[in-house]
């Protein structure tokens, strides 16, 4: 047997056994693999390279953060007053996680996040030297879970959406004010009795990723999350429910 029928039954035995090891691993047959045409000396070869079906990333996320603030119907509800004037603040979060490919361009998502909304205020008074302010931050322990769409090439186009249940990890209220007479004073709270334990949120991202080593991608998803249920118990004279809109980006390296 000469070099060349050596050589091309080599290549035939490979391209058999990747196909047959890689729908054993994963189970399916869905998705086909990047193919490339390398001519030489007149003659085809077929390169064969794996694309991978799940991948480990980790990032962080910073944007504009608020909330949906009403009134609590029945016996505890009040006024909203002044919280009514309340505005956004910017806030960041960390995020590790998994993605899997269930089917073509279909992938499972999920993750541990650390999360963060709030609100601030800020009165000053227009006769006298007074004015008083607040800045407020709720922390969570998230679990992202998404369904996503992720199209195939160097440069991907991701969709995803799915739901964010979160475990109240911390309260922080800075409070600063000055009297009349233009004196200063802070105050720094960080506990709130009221505070909901458990609070779940909707999140969709949509972005892109661009693969910048054979399994190493860089992300850039903007997000929106939305809570769907109170930051406070029922006993709370308010509803209140986080917003965020920002942006998540880091690094993916695909695994298998």
């Amino acid at each position: 047997m000469d070099f060349f029928q050596t050589f091309r039954l080599q290549l035939l035995i490979i391209f058999i056994s990747s196909s047959v090891f890689g729908q054993i691993e994963t189970g399916k047959t869905t998705g086909s693999p990047e193919k490339k045409i390398n001519k030489s000396k007149n003659k085809e070869v077929l390169v064969v390279q794996n694309i991978p079906t799940s991948a480990f990333y980790f990032g962080g996320s910073f944007g504009l953060s608020t909330r949906i603030l009403s009134e609590n119907e029945g016996l505890f509800g009040k006024p909203l007053g002044e919280r009514a004037n309340e505005k956004s603040i910017y806030t960041g979060g960390a995020t590790i996680g998994f993605r899997n490919q269930i089917k073509r361009n279909w992938w499972i998502d999920f993750g541990a996040s650390l999360s963060k909304n709030g609100e601030s205020y800020d009165y000053k008074s227009a006769v006298n030297d007074s004015s008083y302010s607040y800045t407020t931050n709720y922390t969570y322990f998230a679990i992202p879970i998404k369904l996503q769409y992720i199209t195939a090439g160097k440069v991907k186009f991701i969709a995803g959406l799915g739901v964010q249940p979160q475990l109240f990890m911390g309260y922080n209220q800075k409070i600063n004010w000055t009297d009349s007479l233009n004196v200063g004073s802070n105050s720094n709270i960080k506990d709130n009795k009221q505070i909901n334990f458990f609070t779940i949120a909707a999140i969709a991202n949509v972005g892109v990723s661009w693969q910048i080593k054979p399994r190493v991608a860089l992300y850039l998803l903007p997000e929106f999350r939305m809570q769907l249920n109170n930051s406070f118990q029922k006993q709370s004279p308010y509803m209140h429910k986080g917003l965020f809109y920002g942006v998540q980006a880091g690094f993916s390296f695909g695994i298998n």
